[in-house]
């Protein structure tokens, strides 16, 4: 016998896609719409627990590397405090040296290089100066002097004659590297000269401090130029010029910064200033690092939802059909 022509038909529209027939023969029991509410209440509970639980360990993170942040930068200070005592003991050795105040006295430039060779390797020193009393570079082991050209660096010497001991340190830009210098006065007995030591800052420094701290270190002088430049650092190149990138755009200051593909919580401290420049420390520890621990549990946390998932609609089955 004929069937009649469905509604469909009748009206002229065309069959309903498969994917729709699909839905209304499997929604047109109420035990299969039992089932599936019982499905989509286990899983957008478990998809709140999954994303609470995931919120509070990047918060978590968070707060673990800005606390660790703030103990390598501790630790930093502590480190240049070390060596600019190192630097003072050194220099005081010098100055008290009677053989090398004999060889300024002589003033044979050639003499005083050979005798700084001989103390920058026996002080692992890698810059070292002679001023006359006027400011007057006599000899420098980084640059070729005439003795008639001034130090670059007369704040420093201003500060020296102020100090009741006579010392200044600071922390000096030249030629595109950072030193931690001190100059002190030479005595035989009254004055004679000035001597300079500076400690170079580079990576090596950086790497020390990375593997004391388990931190990256990047020290970067800023001057009058708008990029800052990057004197040393544990951060590989890519990530170096994105961490300038960031500079340039004013987001040092933000906790999270995305240096070649990679998280990191950061901050950033000014050190010194000398000049128009000023030298600063960006400590970063990757968040990817800090959630190594959250991940494995977020795995064990998907191995469970999805098991209870699958026993969720064995009991949701075997309740529709009793009802």
């Amino acid at each position: 016998m004929k069937q009649p022509p469905s509604a469909n038909a009748a009206s002229g529209a065309g069959p309903l896609p498969l994917w729709r027939r699909i839905v209304q023969w499997r929604f047109q029991t109420f035990q299969s719409r039992l089932l599936a509410i019982i499905l989509l209440l286990v899983i957008v509970l478990q998809a709140l627990v999954f994303f609470t639980i995931s919120s509070t360990a990047n918060g978590n993170a968070m707060r673990a590397s800005l606390d660790a942040l703030q103990l390598t930068a501790s630790s930093l200070q502590t480190t240049l405090a070390a060596r600019e005592n190192n630097l003072r003991k050194a220099a005081r050795l010098l100055s008290s040296d009677f053989a090398f105040k004999s060889v300024v006295s002589e003033g044979d430039q050639e003499t005083v290089l050979s005798a700084f060779s001989s103390y920058q390797r026996r002080l692992d020193a890698d810059w070292m100066v002679l001023l006359d009393l006027d400011g007057k570079v006599l000899a420098d082991t980084m640059h070729a002097v005439d003795g008639k050209t001034a130090f670059h660096h007369p704040s420093l010497l201003e500060s020296a004659r102020k100090s009741s001991t006579g010392e200044s340190v600071a922390i000096l830009f030249v030629d595109g590297r950072a030193f931690q210098f001190v100059l002190v006065p030479l005595n035989a007995p009254a004055q004679i000269a000035w001597v300079g030591i500076g400690f170079a800052i580079s990576d090596k420094l950086a790497i020390e401090l990375e593997q004391q701290t388990h931190t990256h270190v990047t020290l970067s002088w800023q001057g009058t130029q708008k990029a800052p430049l990057i004197i040393a650092s544990t951060l590989n190149t890519r990530q170096r010029f994105d961490l300038i990138s960031a500079s340039v755009k004013n987001e040092m200051n933000s906790p999270l910064l995305r240096l070649a593909d990679t998280d990191f919580v950061s901050q950033a401290l000014p050190l010194n200033r000398e000049g128009d420049g000023v030298l600063s420390a960006v400590l970063q520890r990757s968040l990817d690092d800090a959630l190594a621990g959250y991940h494995a549990l977020r795995w064990r946390l998907l191995g469970i939802f999805a098991l209870s998932t699958l026993l969720a609609a064995i009991a949701g089955i075997i309740i529709a059909r009793r009802v």
